[in-house]
């Protein structure tokens, strides 16, 4: 039998440096419970159309991570809930959820809607973690 290693999750909204980023909340993903994190905002590439959101983030390595993934719309709007310091306020940014062949949401900082946008548009991308423990 394996002796469990204790992990110690920090608060909600709080650096995690040993995850590489800031601890935006616990959600369901697939069913399970995954801990989401986020890197610093300057990790999070502009000007990227929602077509062009994975491949900027694939194989990045950030604070000594490179399983980084294209933020869901759940993801993102967990950041906008608890944790909006973490990511640019005056920004777009694009999620992984699709509406159709040209639409996909989007999360506004600024004003907290979600909406669809043209995949053309141009905004920000969030890199996510998550971490199942």
């Amino acid at each position: 039998m394996e002796n469990a290693t204790a992990v110690e999750i920090p608060a909600i909204n709080q650096p995690w440096p040993e995850q590489g980023g800031t601890y935006i909340g616990i959600r369901l993903v697939d069913g399970r419970p995954a801990h989401i994190i986020v890197p610093p905002v300057e990790q999070h590439p502009k000007g990227i159309a929602w077509r062009d959101g994975e491949a900027a983030i694939a194989g990045i390595e950030i604070n000594g991570h490179n399983d980084w993934v294209f933020g869901d719309q759940r993801d993102l709007m967990l950041g906008y809930v608890n944790a909006p310091d973490a990511f640019d306020q005056d920004d777009v940014y694009w999620t992984a959820t699709q509406l159709s062949s040209h639409y996909a949401w989007a999360v506004n900082f600024e004003y907290g809607d979600v909406d669809d946008w043209n995949k053309d548009d141009e905004f920000r991308v969030c890199p996510v973690r998550r971490l199942f423990i």
